[in-house]
């Protein structure tokens, strides 16, 4: 399992491979100067952060394994801001290849 750490406080633990696909994410609304409402479930309650450019985010990883990043799903989680104003991880679609 990976964290996500805000400002020295673990907001998320999940695992690498939805972690590097946040990662994808998030580094490009700072890559336009954006910062952004972060959703999160934690123990059932939904948890909503302000995610400033400013802010000091790590992304800490189990492991060493990079993964080969399924755009699709960056782009839904993309598109996830447009629609509610807020990120949210969403179910990683299925990727299709041709």
């Amino acid at each position: 399992m990976g964290s996500l750490i805000y400002d020295e406080s673990v907001i998320l633990d999940t695992d690498d491979r939805t972690l590097m696909h946040l990662q994808a994410v998030v580094l490009g609304r700072f890559r336009r100067e954006e910062g952004f409402v972060l959703d999160l479930l934690q123990d059932g309650q939904l948890v909503s952060v302000w995610v400033p450019q400013q802010v000091v985010l790590t992304f800490h990883y189990s492991g060493t394994r990079l993964f080969l990043l399924n755009q699709i799903w960056i782009e839904d989680m993309v598109d996830e801001v447009g629609r509610n104003g807020a990120l949210r991880i969403t179910p990683e679609p299925t990727m299709t290849f041709g």
